[in-house]
Order: structure tokens, then sequence, then C-alpha cells
């Protein structure tokens, strides 16, 4: 079971799958809410990206995956769906997602998290 699972988180990060990304500037703090926006995520070789490869994490620098509303980031998204969130997490910064939904979600979470304990 935990097999199929893996392959098709693999299948998935190379296929692309759609999440939203919510982002919140230090200079737009008059704004209450952060920022979404649609994208398709991929992993592939240690490597999380979106924007076609432009915006990418590398799993060797992530400290933290999380799932749920746990970031401030998702905390102040009201639109954000605490069951269908997970954050990566490095030094610098959080890269804050929400699936589709919850099946989504675990799959990219306990995906990510199955890679990341590689690079551990």
């Amino acid at each position: 079971m935990l097999e199929a699972k893996n392959m098709a988180f693999l299948r998935a990060g190379k296929e692309g799958s759609s999440v939203r990304k919510f982002r919140y500037k230090a200079a737009t703090l008059k704004r209450k809410e952060p920022k979404s926006t649609p994208k398709k995520l991929f992993y592939q070789d240690g490597v999380l990206s979106w924007n076609q490869g432009v915006d990418k994490v590398l799993l060797s620098n992530v400290r933290h995956i999380v799932k749920g509303k746990k970031t401030v980031v998702l905390r102040l998204a009201k639109k954000a769906r605490d069951e269908h969130c997970f954050a990566v997490i490095t030094k610098e910064r959080s890269f804050d997602f929400m699936a589709s939904s919850v099946e989504v979600r675990d799959m990219w979470y306990n995906g990510l998290r199955r890679e990341w304990e590689n690079f551990q």
C-alpha cells in the first residue's frame, strides 16, 4: 500500500498537480489577507517547483513540512481550508500551499515527507 501511494506521489510530482499558493509580502502589510494564486506544483529528484520550474525549493534546504494552517501566512488566509493546506519551511521562509482536496494534500504531504527524510 505504501509503495502504491509513493508511486502515485511520484507520478503526480512528475505530471504536476494544481494547487493554490499563498504569499504575504512585508511590503503589503496593509492588506489583511495573503495573496493566493493557482499554480501547478511539480516534484522530481529532490526539487519541488512551480511556475514552469522558475520557482523551486531543494528538499535538502527544507527544515520542516507541515500540514494544516500552521504558518503565519496560512493562518491569515481566510480562504484557505485547514484540511487542504500544507507548507514547506526553509530557514528563510515558508512556501504555503492549498490542495484541491484532503486526499491530494495528504498525497503531497506524505510523499514530500518520505522524500525529505532521504535528505536528512
